[in-house]
């Protein structure tokens, strides 16, 4: 025996004027059926347009600068940022993991953009729900941030102390 269907979770990407304009020409019995099962989003801008234009910055970024250059995950960060906006969030999480990569290079100059990645990446695995995944990252993201900010005072008494023998 097979076992039952999963219940569907039907979605539609129709304009809301356009599912109006059908509902309101069904029996109302038909289009309250219709209306309940259909999702109503919004319409979506030139999203393919878009994401060809930030791909395109990523790979320039790579071919001008190298691979490893931070300017490319500074440009991978938007792309993924564009990807989450889009519920693609593990095409997004893959950009975010990799920007990481190539921030944790070079941690004193791009310290904030570091964090940032990290809380991002955390985020994506929590959109997913991967709460063992999502908690590492965030702590990582949170250790970084202490950093930051103690290099950053350090920064700044050392400056005063600096004015100071003036």
């Amino acid at each position: 025996m097979l076992a039952p269907a999963p219940p569907c979770r039907p979605t539609s990407r129709l304009p809301p004027s356009l599912i109006s304009a059908i509902c309101s020409g069904i029996s109302s019995s038909t289009s309250s059926c219709i209306c309940a099962t259909t999702t109503i989003m919004p319409e979506p801008l030139n999203i393919s347009g878009e994401e060809w234009r930030l791909r395109e910055l990523v790979s320039e970024a790579e071919v001008r600068l190298g691979p490893k250059h931070p300017e490319v995950a500074l440009r991978l960060m938007k792309f993924g940022s564009h990807l989450v906006h889009q519920n693609r969030v593990e095409d997004a999480r893959e950009c975010y993991k990799r920007a990481v990569e190539l921030l944790e290079n070079r941690k004193d100059e791009f310290q904030a953009e570091l964090v940032d990645a990290c809380f991002s990446v955390s985020s994506c695995y929590s959109k997913l729900c991967e709460w063992d995944e999502a908690f590492p990252w965030l702590e990582r993201a949170m250790g970084r941030r202490t950093d930051f900010y103690h290099q950053a005072a350090r920064g700044r008494e050392s400056l005063c102390a600096a004015r100071s023998l003036r």
